[in-house]
């Protein structure tokens, strides 16, 4: 039996190809063909699989293993992404040899993780890493963009401006950070290592809102590089009150807000990390 399903705009998200050899190794996967690098591919930005099972029941278990990550009860930032999730027969001699974890090959260009262990933690998976913090912080509380359910592995400590430019000092301000799931981190610190999907800018047109204590509300905008495929996630883990507002035809961006301390100090962060990523965007 083959089992083919197409995962949609997720080579922006970190793990998430690794977290596929797992999960075919748990499911008696094997290769249709020669190799296994033709049945977890990635065409343009989509991952493509096309795997093989000895028995039906290990196929249909599968399919419901994929129906599962495309409602985000596996991997929060798949909702909506996998899809034409097809069971078919085939001839056993089609079947190739069992997919292993550690065939995932983290040398691959497509392959922002290191590790598997890396990836793992990357394709917000529960686990914890070094700029972990917890739920109930002030930083993920007041700093947040997103709904809590984009949390379910963990919240990161994330720099505004980036961690290896700052000055001690910088590195060291309160406010310079925000609090992002892993996904979102990776698409504002580029995935790859490379150049950021998205961009969040201050709203200075909007004046800050006093809210309860020391706080005041600052809106913000978010921009994503790529339209076609971060559109529909981002509406789906940003916190609800977030407006989609149309910029040009075709084109949208996301006006949120966070609750800062020293929104000066807050907008100044924001607003050199935004003029460093268009830069990018338009070099």
């Amino acid at each position: 039996y083959v089992v083919q399903a197409c995962i949609v705009g997720c080579i922006h998200f970190k793990g998430i190809r690794a977290t596929i050899y797992k999960d075919a190794e748990e499911h008696t996967a094997y290769c249709i063909g020669d190799s296994h690098q033709d049945c977890i591919k990635y065409t343009g930005d989509d991952l493509m699989l096309h795997l093989g099972f000895e028995f039906k029941q290990q196929a249909l278990d599968f399919q419901t293993h994929l129906w599962k990550m495309g409602r985000g009860e596996v991997v929060a930032s798949l909702i909506g992404r996998v899809r034409d999730v097809v069971v078919s027969s085939t001839v056993a001699a089609q079947l190739g040899d069992r997919i292993s974890a550690s065939h995932y090959d983290a040398g691959l260009t497509e392959s922002p993780a290191a590790t598997l262990e890396d990836a793992a933690s990357a394709a917000d998976s529960p686990t914890t890493s070094n700029h972990s913090i917890a739920l109930e912080s002030p930083l993920a509380v007041f700093m947040s963009i997103e709904k809590p359910s984009a949390f379910c592995g963990g919240v990161d400590k994330a720099h505004i401006w980036p961690r290896k430019k700052c000055t001690d000092a910088e590195a060291q301000d309160p406010h310079n950070l925000l609090a992002l799931s892993k996904t979102l981190h990776s698409c504002f610190n580029g995935p790859h290592r490379g150049i950021p999907q998205i961009a969040i800018r201050p709203l200075d047109s909007l004046a800050p809102a006093a809210v309860p204590g020391r706080r005041q509300r600052v809106m913000v905008a978010v921009e994503y590089r790529e339209a076609s495929s971060l559109v529909q996630w981002l509406a789906l883990v940003l916190k609800d009150g977030t407006q989609r507002v149309e910029t040009s035809p075709g084109c949208f961006e996301f006006h949120t807000w966070v609750e800062s301390e020293d929104p000066t100090k807050f907008c100044h962060y924001l607003q050199r990390s935004y003029d460093a990523i268009k830069e990018m965007w338009n070099p």
